[in-house]
Order: C-alpha cells, then structure tokens, then sequence
C-alpha cells in the first residue's frame, strides 16, 4: 500500500512558464499534490523546446521541472477557454502563476477576480519585483533579480566584473519561498476556511541570504565604509581570510570558512583538556 503523503486530495491549478513557478508546482507533486498545468495555446510552457531536445521531442529541462504533472492547453484570450480556466479554479486549492505584469488582470484573474470565483483558494504569484512594489510592472528573469539584489556583487572576483551565479538561484529560492508560504496558507485555511494571496519577489528571496558586506555596510542605517559598497568584493569576504580559490600544486583549494572552522575546533579542543 503506498504511503499517503503531506499534500494527497489538494489540487493546484498550474499557470507557470519557465523555472521559478514550475519549481513551486513540481515540489507540491512531489509531496502529492493534484497538478493540472495549463498552457497557452498554440506552444505551451516555451521550455518544452529548451536546451537539449531529445529524439522522442522532449525537452529534458521541461521534464525535470514538470514531472508528475498533468496538462492541458487553452486559449486564455477566448471566452471559451476564460470558462475552462474559471471551472477549474472553483474546484482547485492552489493557484499558482509567475507570468510577466498584467497578464492575468487583463483577463480577468488577478488576485481580485479569482477571490470572487473562489473564496477558500490560495493564489501564489512569482515576479521579479513582486506585485504591489514600485516595480511591479517591470518583468524580470534570474539574472536580472541576481543583479538587482546585490547577488552579482557577490560572486567572482575582488574588483572584477559583476557575475552571476551558475545556477539559476533567483528562480529557486523564489519557488521554495513560494512553497513554504503556500504550506502556512493552507495551515490558516484550515483555521479560517479564508483563502490568501501569496506575493513572493524573486529580489527578496535573495535578500533573505546573509550578507556580509550588507552588515558591514550598513550597521545603522549609515555606509561604515564607502568603498564596501562601490567596490566588488565577490567571493572575498571581508570578514573571513582567503576567502576564494587558491590554486596549489596539488590543484585548487577553496579557503576561508572552512579554515576558520579548523581553528575553532583546534581551540575547543584545547579548551577541552
């Protein structure tokens, strides 16, 4: 007998495109959730055709992040397929989008509008600068929120260009932000019966990381230093001793963190006898 899990009997209607949204819904089927994916006519999601497309037609990209989910596709600008979205939406538990500003409040199912179909729903939306900021209406992917935020600071080195990261973290941690705020409102439905909106900003779930320069920076409100904030101090932390790669006979070596959790148990040790 197969094992029930945490989200069994909860439906998520699934209005996402590329990564940060299709994280949030392939992480909810993964703890058993209903996923009905729609697409938009004539193409669907656009990574069905991205990166390496395999003979079957497949893209490996799409099926890694939409897995486990069904699908269909409707035409979101005909009155027929408005219907086909408000039924689902009736039924559903979940609503979760992240497509560009205005997509869906010019056709009538913005956070306003789906309240009214359906009390009791949870709707989750992924932008780059969230919906109620004064940069709402600019559209944003994971490099830009990687910049925006300070990330591209961060990385690379000392002085040298901005640079992003390797993986697409802005897009990432904006789903699993998602997914935790979704979990607490199904917890405050469950008490209330109350649907929430769930507006998460692909720039703030990067500012959720500890920044060390941030904290360096701006320990009052005030710049400690001007040059923390104008120069790149990339993996260089200026807080912690060789904090990058070093490159040895022996190949490269990262240092820094890990140095100084050798000194701390070298000293516990110490302490200890």
């Amino acid at each position: 007998m197969e094992k029930p899990r945490i989200l069994d009997n909860i439906r998520v209607i699934d209005m996402t495109q590329y990564l940060a949204g299709p994280t949030v819904t392939r992480m909810l089927a993964e703890m058993g959730a209903d996923i009905i994916k729609v697409e938009r006519v004539p193409y669907g999601d656009p990574t069905r055709n991205y990166a390496i497309v395999h003979e079957s037609g497949r893209s490996g990209y799409f099926v890694q992040q939409n897995r486990g989910k069904k699908s269909l596709c409707i035409d979101f600008d005909h009155p027929r397929g408005q219907r086909i979205l408000t039924d689902l939406l009736k039924e559903a538990d979940v609503f979760v989008e992240n497509y560009g500003p205005g997509v869906l409040e010019r056709r009538g199912f913005d956070w306003e509008a789906v309240q009214q179909i359906n009390p009791a729903l949870i709707m989750a939306s992924i932008s780059g600068f969230g919906r109620s900021s004064s940069h709402s209406d600019r559209p944003a992917f994971d490099m830009i929120a990687q910049a925006f935020s300070g990330t591209m600071f961060m990385t690379g080195d000392r002085d040298g260009p901005p640079m992003p990261t390797g993986q697409s973290i802005g897009d990432v941690m904006s789903g699993v932000h998602a997914v935790a705020g979704i979990g607490y409102a199904l917890f405050h439905r469950e008490r209330t019966g109350k649907g929430q909106f769930v507006d998460i900003a692909m720039v703030d779930s990067l500012f959720s990381f500890p920044r060390v320069s941030c904290t360096r920076a701006f320990p009052d409100g005030h710049a400690l230093e001007a040059t923390a904030v104008r120069a790149s101090v990339g993996n260089q932390q200026p807080t912690r001793s060789l904090q990058s790669a070093r490159r040895l006979d022996s190949g490269p070596v990262y240092g820094g963190t890990m140095a100084q959790i050798c000194r701390s148990n070298r000293a516990a040790r110490t302490s200890h006898r």
